[in-house]
């Protein structure tokens, strides 16, 4: 019995594991001093993605199904997202966090926001410089993982992973100045939340955990980047 419950775990953990794999950088290079008071009266705009991020969902089963079949297990944990109703979430983490940074561009930095009026899937810098040439700087916030996840040490509780970049644009010199990082990775406690209550009410709990994860990764890139 002790043999097949350490396989079990193993399998849980490899499920964690995969889903996490892949390539995120996380760069943190500050703006210079000189770019920074270049800053003022000049204009900026986000980077408006075709493909929003969604959250998704790890339960201990699904991390089972793709410790064992892979690929095939994140078809499965994307079917049981769709049931729980979690993509009822419809402002996506970069949505927010840029909506956090603009006041403070605005008003500290005496910036002035160009609305997007372009929708890409475009990551790649010179790409992106043909698409929104007509401000002074891009912001690039992206979202690589959203996940509402169990602990794998307790199986009952749950917490939210989050892990997402921001690049900042130079237009006129056409490169990366400033580059920005954030993750957030659940700690189990005695509040830790159920599955049940994490999504209980059109997944209130979810949505403010979310946000209050948010709200620390554009203070983050305020301190680091800026």
């Amino acid at each position: 019995m002790k043999l097949k419950i350490t396989i079990v775990k193993k399998m849980l953990i490899i499920g964690v594991v995969l889903l996490f794999s892949g390539c995120v950088s996380k760069d943190v290079v500050p703006m210079s001093a000189g770019s920074l008071q270049n800053l003022s009266n000049k204009t900026f705009t986000f980077v408006q993605r075709k493909k929003l991020s969604e959250p998704n969902i790890m339960t201990p089963g699904q991390a089972m199904t793709m410790g064992l079949f892979g690929g095939v297990g994140g078809a499965i944990v994307e079917l049981a997202n769709e049931k729980s109703g979690i993509k009822a979430f419809r402002k996506t983490p970069a949505y927010y966090i840029n909506s956090q940074l603009t006041p403070v561009l605005i008003e500290k930095y005496k910036m002035r926001l160009v609305p997007s009026v372009h929708v890409t899937d475009k990551s790649d810098l010179v790409e992106l410089l043909e698409e929104y040439k007509n401000v002074d700087y891009i912001i690039d916030t992206q979202d690589f993982h959203w996940v509402a996840m169990y602990y794998p040490l307790n199986w009952d509780t749950y917490g939210i992973r989050y892990m997402g970049n921001i690049k900042i644009i130079d237009v006129k010199k056409e490169k990366i100045i400033a580059k920005g990082y954030c993750e957030s990775i659940p700690e189990n406690s005695d509040k830790s939340p159920s599955y049940e209550q994490l999504f209980a009410d059109d997944a209130k709990l979810f949505k403010k955990m979310t946000e209050n994860i948010l709200s620390k990764c554009a203070d983050n890139y305020l301190k680091e980047v800026f």
